[in-house]
């Protein structure tokens, strides 16, 4: 061969690559010289795209004074059809004989498998003839010219531009990424950032197409392509834990080693083991298998699932319940949270035998009805039995005069709350109504201000018109000790001996209402001057220095009093 033809030939090769894709046109540097040449149909306005592949072509020595060698080859065609086209070009190299004719031969295949596609809407490749020509499955077959096509879609779509409908930026088709078959288009570098968004906020939901309301998934190449193969493996772990959620019969080991699913038989109920690590626990709080005592939450967990099921709507909590064993376990759960919580807000532990304690009222000074521990509520100093009371006396202590801090005093002038002036009415032994306090369930129980007041007013008064009458000492006593020591045991205990009530209350006896309200008018002026003069806080000073004097100190005490 002649160094003109083997030029010639190079030239044809040339001209061939400028008309088409270089990547279409490979030859070797040999002799004689032979390659491939991948032919493009141009696309229908049928959704068909095919490419035809002609192999080892080979190009004689005395190319093109002799006709060269062509070998078809294409998956979906018939062997009918190559050996259509095989004779038409058999026709155009004998006709050009002498002369380039690489150019002719490609458009004449292009011509023929155009006006054989142009009436067909579908092919079945499952016929004999297909499987037969490629020696291969049906459904490999299938699959090879799906990826031919989504190969020349791909070719096509790099080389054209798009606006990305994200940024709105004009980007070559190499720089963005169409997802089909929606065909929205986006540059790589938003769905790079949308992709890693997702991952870093760990949503469980499969990654696709940016555009709102558009349900296109991309393909697991495109994904491992944008994200990198270890956010991959990260983002098939999320996958498979979203598959598993929503399972109702499998849960994964809890162990950080492990991870492997694991099935649940409804026979065993919240027992589960591990078929891999052979780890028994417990469905619901993960933790090793504890029988029928009760779940054990960490304090994280517990207000993560709180949190969750307040946010939750009706198909959410029946998702969680699936991880729980059913709506009922989960219900238990939560009440019990929730019930724990109630109560670590509410209430105290006892610091002897830390059994929980609720404070409704009353002073600081609190007692354990499981343990009989006297302590302080502010505190929490166990405190001595025979002396409680001795810990707010304390000046180097913090607890000093807190004895009654957190108590709601009521208002001075709100005297109708806690006495009933007329209504209740005894008779004296002449038979005309006497005037009695009533004692409602917040002056006995919590020591009414005002009520202590009454009380107090009232059986000074009267005590001391009767000190040198006609009174026993024994009842003098009794009423000075209803006074200071044990006000509210000692004001039930009088206001339930009437003939004491009917005999100090002689000063107070009114024939009608009218005249009752305006004594008990006057009565009321008397209280808010004892009061002033002395002060409640200083009354229940002098009360509880009362309670821890000793014997010999209390008369004098009761003396100056009154």
């Amino acid at each position: 061969m002649s160094s003109e033809t083997r030029e010639d030939q190079w030239a044809e090769l040339e001209a061939l690559r400028s008309v088409y894709d270089e990547s279409h046109v490979t030859f070797s540097d040999g002799v004689p010289i032979s390659g491939k040449v991948m032919i493009e149909v141009e696309p229908l306005a049928k959704p068909i795209t095919v490419y035809i592949t002609t192999d080892n072509v080979n190009l004689p020595v005395d190319y093109p004074k002799v006709q060269p060698d062509f070998e078809l080859e294409c998956e979906w065609m018939s062997e009918e059809l190559i050996s259509t086209v095989n004779s038409k070009l058999e026709e155009v190299c004998n006709e050009n004989l002498g002369m380039g004719v690489l150019f002719y031969c490609c458009e004449t295949i292009s011509d023929i498998v155009t006006s054989n596609l142009r009436d067909l809407t579908e092919l079945c490749i499952d016929d004999t003839p297909y499987r037969v020509k490629n020696n291969m499955k049906s459904i490999e077959l299938l699959r090879r010219v799906a990826d031919s096509s989504a190969r020349s879609a791909d070719f096509h779509f790099q080389s054209g531009c798009y606006d990305c409908e994200v940024c709105f930026e004009n980007k070559t088709g190499k720089q963005c990424l169409q997802f089909r078959p929606c065909e929205h288009v986006f540059c790589k570098d938003c769905v790079a950032s949308y992709f890693f968004e997702i991952l870093r906020n760990q949503e469980i939901r499969p990654l696709g197409c940016l555009a709102t309301g558009c349900n296109t998934m991309a393909p697991q190449q495109v994904i491992l392509d944008i994200i990198g193969e270890t956010e991959y493996e990260r983002y098939e772990r999320i996958l498979l834990e979203q598959a598993l959620a929503v399972m109702d019969d499998v849960v994964p080991c809890p162990r950080k080693v492990c991870q492997k699913p694991v099935l649940v038989s409804e026979r065993t109920r919240n027992l589960a083991s591990c078929g891999m690590c052979g780890y028994s626990f417990c469905v619901l709080c993960f933790r090793a298998y504890h029988g029928l005592e009760g779940c054990h939450f960490k304090t994280v967990d517990k207000q993560r699932l709180i949190a969750k099921w307040n946010s939750a709507d009706e198909t959410e909590r029946s998702q969680m319940a699936r991880r729980f064993g059913g709506m009922n376990n989960l219900q238990k759960v939560v009440d019990a949270i929730l019930n724990e919580g109630w109560i670590e807000g509410n209430s105290k532990p006892c610091p002897r035998c830390r059994v929980r304690i609720e404070k409704t009222g009353g002073c600081n000074k609190m007692q354990c009805s499981k343990c009989d521990a006297m302590f302080c509520w502010l505190c929490y100093r166990v405190l001595d039995k025979e002396n409680p009371y001795g810990h707010y006396n304390l000046e180097d202590n913090n607890c000093a005069n807190r004895l009654f801090e957190g108590i709601a005093e009521s208002d001075d002038e709100d005297d109708e709350d806690y006495v009933i002036p007329w209504g209740n009415e005894l008779e004296d032994e002449s038979g005309r109504p006497a005037v009695k306090f009533w004692n409602d369930s917040r002056a006995v129980c919590a020591g009414s201000p005002l009520f202590l007041d009454v009380m107090r007013a009232t059986v000074v008064v009267n005590i001391k018109k009767q000190q040198s009458g006609n009174m026993g000492g024994w009842k003098l006593e009794t009423l000075r000790f209803a006074l200071m020591v044990t006000f509210p045991v000692g004001a039930f205990w009088f206001f339930n001996q009437p003939s004491l009530f009917k005999f100090f209350m002689k000063g107070y006896e009114f024939p009608d209402n009218r005249e009752g309200n305006a004594a008990i008018a006057q009565f009321k002026e008397q209280l808010l001057a004892e009061k002033r003069k002395k002060g409640y806080e200083a009354f229940l000073r002098e009360q509880m220095a009362f309670e821890e004097a000793r014997p010999s100190k209390r008369k004098a005490l009761l003396n100056s009093y009154l």
